[in-house]
């Protein structure tokens, strides 16, 4: 019979532990079993966003930030797509809403999923290069193995981002990466981040080169503002809770709870909850993620995407009504 094999807790740490974190014995031997000393258990139960790690450590995203700002700075084209799960919507929403403010009108797009595929596809490419005609392409939670794909678009003359958190299975791509399972090592505390966590760090990548720079760009805009959309992504898309997941998702659920985009306030309202209250990850993940990645089953996946980009509150709460009958839909099929 299986059983559960306990790794033994340092009694004396617990005890530092509970006393100077304030918990009880049995989160106290918890912690001592899992951390190796005070500071770090309180890293843990009391994640800051203090410790978040400076962007420019993660591997590729210092040169991908660059690049982006000369773009917007230089009024190129720029496009860009991200997968139709919750994280790639919540990464793509995250960049256009950054690049909108920071004076750029990028193009964006989610892989239609009859037609396309699903990730970075050459159907998808006709009509990324068709419609919109970048010098800057930005491919988001997908693009890793997409080296066919990416040597299209370059031999097209486009120059290529990639922040994407899958595991390579073939060659190196040739551009710009953001991948901290190719680029960086696996102690790092970024490493088990989402899409949604890197394009977080990349948005305050973005903001240290606009100050380096001695741009006032760089100041006048909060990374704080995507706290929700970076929550949202990472626990949706299920990622380990610990390191820098559990900062973004520990402050994130309360800026979710504040509901300041309208497309968020809508879909926590169809999700059965109160807009303004506490949420969990368990909300997120079984409530309001589901109703995302519902537009999976439609021929155009890119309603969510418009739901949390737009500023209209009749117009999110028309889109979440609609995801949330999808869901229905997708539900009443499982259980008939």
């Amino acid at each position: 019979m299986a059983a559960w094999l306990y790794r033994a807790a340092d009694a004396g740490l617990a005890r530092r532990i509970a006393v100077s974190l304030g918990v009880s014995d049995p989160v106290a031997f918890a912690l001592a079993r899992a951390f190796p000393d005070e500071a770090e258990a309180e890293r843990h139960l009391r994640p800051q966003l203090a410790h978040v790690s400076d962007p420019f450590a993660v591997g590729g995203l210092r040169e991908a930030a660059e690049r982006i700002v000369r773009a917007v700075n230089q009024g190129e084209r720029i496009a860009i797509l991200g997968d139709y799960d919750v994280d790639g919507v919540s990464s793509t929403a995250m960049l256009v809403h950054m690049l909108r403010r920071l004076g750029a009108d990028p193009a964006h797009f989610v892989p239609r999923r009859l037609e396309e595929g699903y990730g970075l596809s050459m159907a998808a490419l006709d009509r990324v290069l068709a419609e919109a005609k970048p010098s800057l392409f930005i491919a988001l939670d997908c693009g890793t193995n997409s080296k066919p794909e990416i040597d299209r678009l370059k031999a097209e003359g486009v120059d290529v981002i990639v922040v994407d958190h899958h595991t390579a299975k073939e060659a190196r791509v040739g551009c710009i990466l953001v991948n901290p399972r190719v680029n960086d090592a696996p102690e790092a505390a970024w490493q088990s981040l989402c899409t949604a966590g890197l394009v977080f760090k990349l948005v305050h990548g973005l903001l240290k080169v606009l100050r380096l720079a001695g741009d006032e760009r760089g100041t006048q805009i909060q990374v704080k503002d995507y706290l929700d959309l970076a929550a949202l992504g990472t626990i949706a898309d299920l990622v380990p809770l610990v390191a820098e997941n559990r900062i973004l998702a520990a402050h994130g659920l309360r800026a979710l709870g504040e509901a300041r985009r309208p497309g968020v306030r809508a879909l926590i309202a169809v999700s059965g909850m109160e807009p303004g209250g506490v949420l969990t990850s368990v909300d997120v993940s079984y409530r309001i993620g589901p109703r995302i990645n519902a537009s999976g089953r439609l021929a155009d996946a890119s309603l969510p995407l418009k739901l949390l980009l737009s500023s209209s509150p009749a117009d999110c709460e028309r889109d979440a009504a609609q995801l949330d009958a999808i869901n229905r839909e997708r539900q009443e099929s499982i259980s008939a």
